[in-house]
């Protein structure tokens, strides 16, 4: 038994201590404010150790029966400002790793995170379960050993199950997101460029001819076009795409009108080189928001957001 003893006097309360080990040593770092060495008190055996000192805020004290054996012969400690290290020997038979310091349960002891090494994966997952074990009996008290041990299989794996499970979803909805709107926005751009290219053919094959028959030749595919742009207004409210529901509804609908109402309804205009002209204008653009430029460079994006 090894024994170091000085007299103290005044009220008691346990410190904060952590615990690490190495291969055949254990440490204890005790948190003590302003420690008087004059009054540590520090008795060991092979099972136990008992501590105590007078510091800036009362006498602090904890006794710790340990686990496994130490040699209580073999010890060191280191008195600072604000902590005091002491170093315990394993006993021959206890050379081994320790899975737990003592079988006794302090609110005040804890293993030391900082002496982890990262590589050391079942003293990472032992630290855990302590860290987890302490923090459910903080919270709810004691507990049956069933359900503690339930609930503290929950605590490490429930959130972490339930992020990855999120996260799956989320890759998901994207993956499907993307194909879609890269399915969809294709079609719009061969549909918008074989309109074009077919109406500046026919025009440089056959003459000006060609511009009177253009939308009788053409007109039923760009109809069929602009019908299908409609889901634009489906995407923008279901939040497929990030564009302003308000801003696609009227672009949708403005298009819309012009085609269906004024060009479909008047034969007279359809064979004119005016019709001619704007069906060129809206299928190639000279703003960016037309149909032909944009479904190409949202197909070319993989379905990304929609202007």
């Amino acid at each position: 038994k090894a024994v170091v003893s000085t007299q103290s006097t005044g009220m008691t309360s346990a410190p904060n201590v952590k615990w690490f080990q190495k291969d055949n040593y254990i440490g204890l770092l005790v948190e003590v404010v302003d420690p008087k060495k004059e009054t540590l008190t520090l008795k060991l055996t092979e099972k136990t150790i008992s501590f105590g000192i007078d510091s800036g805020s009362g006498r602090k004290e904890f006794d710790i029966k340990f686990h496994r054996k130490i040699n209580p012969e073999r010890y060191s400690q280191k008195i600072k400002e604000r902590r005091i290290k002491i170093i315990l020997a394993k006993a021959e038979d206890s050379q081994d790793e320790w899975p737990r310091l003592t079988t006794d349960k302090h609110r005040w002891l804890k293993f030391d995170v900082d002496s982890v090494e990262l590589t050391d994966e079942e003293t990472i997952a032992a630290r855990k379960l302590e860290d987890a074990k302490r923090k459910l009996e903080a919270e709810h008290g004691p507990i049956p050993d069933d359900a503690k041990i339930q609930r503290i299989s929950e605590m490490l794996n429930v959130d972490e199950l339930s992020r990855d499970i999120d996260e799956a979803e989320k890759e998901m909805y994207d993956m499907l997101r993307n194909s879609y709107l890269s399915i969809y926005n294709g079609v719009m751009a061969v549909a918008f460029f074989y309109l074009l290219f077919m109406s500046l053919l026919r025009v440089t094959l056959t003459g000006k001819a060609a511009m009177l028959t253009n939308y009788a030749t053409m007109g039923w595919l760009l109809k069929s076009a602009q019908q299908t742009a409609f889901l634009e207004i489906i995407h923008s409210a279901t939040g497929l795409t990030k564009a302003p529901l308000g801003a696609t509804v009227m672009q949708v609908l403005g298009r819309a009108v012009i085609l269906f109402a004024v060009l479909d309804g008047e034969t007279d205009l359809q064979a004119t080189t005016t019709c001619f002209t704007l069906m060129v204008v809206w299928l190639y653009g000279v703003r960016s928001r037309l149909s032909g430029i944009r479904s190409t460079l949202y197909s070319c994006m993989a379905g990304t957001s929609q202007s």
